[in-house]
């Protein structure tokens, strides 16, 4: 099967122009796209390929079984063109059987190297899919480390802003101190000036009691009888 693996799909085969390939090329094979489909037999390989055209007429005479029990089953019933093979490549046709190649063999067969590839594109569609997923996580883990330094950066404005504000209200209770002085000392002025009032005016006799007196010295003063008076003739 390994040069189906490389058929040309053509609208229609054309005449052959002649037998022989040039020299140094390799085997091609055509399948014709407008060929009408064919029903194949549900144990046949054809019916577990999947090719834009129909394979029946090249793998609906080769049946597939699973175990090598049931492909000695089948063998027994088999026409003259046809052929049974198994997942690990045993063929078997009426009479006789072919093994395929060791899997230290060089030569390796077109389908495991199909396999091959299609186990290295899958492991190369999970790395992609790891490549991307990083990608969104470094993305993630840059905008969480600019919110962190926008983060950090108004931390460190409003600690700026508390420590103006501080100082503005260590510069407000310096300024309360000198005021609370400064009225202690007009309210010590004030006592004092009360208290030397108050001594004053306790020294000194009201107006009433000294006109009191005054009246009273006068009074006295014109009870005294009159010194007599020396005439000279």
């Amino acid at each position: 099967l390994a040069d189906a693996l490389g058929a040309v799909c053509v609208e229609a085969l054309p005449p052959p122009a002649r037998e022989e390939r040039a020299p140094g090329r390799a085997a091609l094979l055509l399948l014709d796209r407008s060929a009408a489909a064919q029903a194949a037999d549900p144990m046949s390989l054809a019916s577990r390929v999947r090719a834009p055209v129909s394979v029946a007429s090249r793998l609906g005479h080769v049946l597939a079984a699973d175990t090598l029990e049931q492909a000695a089953a089948v063998r027994g019933r088999l026409l003259p063109h046809q052929s049974v093979v198994l997942p690990s490549g045993l063929w078997l046709g009426p009479d006789w059987m072919r093994w395929p190649a060791a899997e230290n063999n060089p030569a390796e067969g077109v389908l495991d190297r199909q396999r091959e590839i299609d186990a290295l594109g899958e492991q190369l569609a999970r790395l992609e899919r790891e490549v991307a997923a990083h990608e969104e996580r470094r993305t993630e883990l840059q905008r969480s480390e600019r919110r962190q330094q926008a983060s950090g950066e108004e931390l460190l404005r409003r600690r700026a802003q508390a420590a103006e504000r501080r100082a503005a209200g260590w510069e407000l209770l310096q300024q309360l101190d000198h005021r609370q002085e400064a009225v202690d000392r007009e309210r010590e002025t004030l006592r004092r000036l009360t208290a030397e009032r108050d001594q004053q005016a306790a020294a000194e006799p009201s107006a009433p009691d000294a006109d009191a007196a005054l009246e009273a010295e006068r009074a006295r003063l014109h009870a005294r009888p009159a010194s007599p008076s020396t005439t000279t003739c």
